[in-house]
């Protein structure tokens, strides 16, 4: 059986997207999709301020296989687990020095 690593990689990144996000939450498409590749399938979202729920964007990276939305995806969630982590890092820190 031959897999296809980009398809692979947007199934991993819906299923992150679902853990760790809530579907409801609107999403803001920034630079992020400029990386794109011209050759590469989109789902054709706009940069500058458009805004689109996070089940959107998991619609608009699986059936179009939008690699713009991936990456509109990838970076919300990077950005938020990065901010827990900060938080979580902050108060074991916290915890450890009383």
């Amino acid at each position: 059986m031959r897999l296809y690593p980009a398809s692979v990689t947007k199934i991993l990144t819906a299923l992150l997207a679902i853990e760790n996000g809530d579907l409801d939450e609107m999403v803001t498409v920034g630079e992020e999709i400029q990386r794109v590749s011209p050759f590469a399938t989109r789902a054709w979202l706009q940069q500058g301020g458009q805004a689109l729920s996070l089940r959107d964007l998991i619609y608009a990276l699986m059936l179009p296989s939008g690699n713009d939305a991936a990456y509109t995806i990838a970076v919300h969630i990077a950005r938020k687990t990065a901010a827990l982590l900060w938080t979580r890092t902050r108060l074991w820190k916290s915890l450890l020095i009383l």
